[in-house]
């Protein structure tokens, strides 16, 4: 696993992490529609299965976002170690801003005062600095 990829982890688990609790928004307005619907129809059709399909489902990804939550939070104890094993503090912060700050790279440009091929220097150079630890 290069640098790059080992940092990289972190962003993609949160980008899943965001994805999962989209899909709960969506399911819980589809839950919200269905109850409206629900309440308009005569009593004794089957639709309550499928209001309950939808709850399973929520809480299922509610679940799955927990364990996500709970495994950024370990990658992200990982990353920041091996950030602060970089003796170059400009190095450092640009891999702090994009890797768990997850700002883009003009984002970091503008908040290092610097020039965005300048920003991509430093994050060449800061990646040859990195050590990935060997556990993983």
């Amino acid at each position: 696993m290069t640098a790059k990829e080992f940092l990289q982890q972190g962003y993609k688990l949160n980008t899943r992490i965001k994805a999962k609790q989209e899909r709960i928004e969506e399911l819980r307005a589809i839950a919200e529609k269905s109850t409206q619907t629900l309440s308009a129809m005569p009593k004794g059709t089957n639709t309550g299965s499928r209001m309950e399909e939808i709850v399973a489902r929520i809480d299922i990804l509610q679940r799955e976002i927990e364990d996500d939550l709970f495994d950024l939070l370990a990658l992200q104890a990982s990353i920041m170690r091996v950030v602060r094993e970089v003796n170059e503090p400009d190095a450092a912060l640009v891999l702090e801003l994009r890797y768990l700050c997850y700002k883009s790279w003009p984002e970091i440009a503008e908040e290092m005062h610097y020039e965005l091929r300048q920003v991509y220097r430093i994050h060449g150079h800061a990646l040859s600095l990195v050590k990935i630890p060997e556990h993983i």
